[in-house]
């Protein structure tokens, strides 16, 4: 009797084993379904996207950097999205569908644009679309300073070098002028051209206060005398004259 109740036993077992295996391969945990969905599209290029903040060349994308995509859920679940990585930018997000139909999805831009121009992304899946990426030159910080000067006359300007008639400028022809930087940023300061002459100078200030700018001259001079010259620095001007001699 004993031996027909573990045959029994066994063969309910063997029956039993095969549907739990089934039953165990159909069962995923709740909220670990893939959700299914389509990108909106018209023709592979994505319908209603929104591109957020600005894109410069050689600056990092922040929080403000992302693109709006348009997909259509038909099936609830977990979503996983990322573009194609081009010009150093890739977009990407990691969430949930909690409901089907037209939704919008938030793709977070991330690195550091290579290089200005025009770029295609492409969304990844099945249905992938793409949409383009203008990014513009890095935008340049101008400092803001004053030439110190007396009623428009440039103060304490030092020539250097010998200004004569027929002689071009050379390396030593150069002119120090006093400036005063309220906050540090590029700049580019210049005269007019008077007698065949004229100086300038560009490059950052990278601090406040006080400071002695050198302007290279060039060209020759036409003409012996005296000749006023305006200087252009900022928003202001000044004077200052170039005694041009003979020998």
């Amino acid at each position: 009797m004993k031996k027909h109740q573990s045959i029994l036993a066994a063969s309910v077992l063997l029956l039993t084993i095969p549907l739990l295996l089934s039953m165990c391969k159909k069962y995923r945990p709740e909220g670990d379904e893939l959700a299914q969905y389509q990108f909106v599209n018209t023709a592979g290029i994505c319908s209603g996207t929104v591109i957020s903040g600005e894109y410069h060349a050689g600056i990092a994308l922040i929080a403000n950097n992302a693109i709006m995509v348009q997909v259509n859920v038909t099936k609830v679940g977990k979503y996983t999205i990322a573009t194609t990585s081009l010009n150093n930018v890739q977009f990407s997000a990691v969430g949930k569908f909690t409901s089907t139909g037209v939704q919008t999805v938030r793709l977070q831009g991330t690195g550091k644009p290579a290089a200005k121009g025009i770029f295609a992304y492409n969304t990844s899946g099945a249905s992938a679309c793409a949409f383009v990426l203008t990014v513009d030159e890095k935008s340049v910080d101008y400092a803001v300073y004053t030439v110190y000067e007396t009623y428009l006359v440039c103060q304490q300007p030092v020539l250097h070098g010998q200004f004569i008639k027929s002689v071009p400028l050379s390396t030593m022809n150069t002119a120090v002028f006093n400036i005063h930087v309220v906050a540090p940023g590029a700049f580019a300061i210049f005269t007019d051209n008077v007698n065949g002459i004229y100086f300038n100078a560009s490059g950052t200030f990278t601090a406040t206060g006080d400071q002695t700018v050198i302007l290279h001259g060039f060209g020759t001079p036409a003409d012996t005398g005296n000749f006023n010259f305006n200087l252009h620095a900022g928003n202001g001007s000044c004077s200052f004259r170039v005694s041009c001699t003979s020998s």
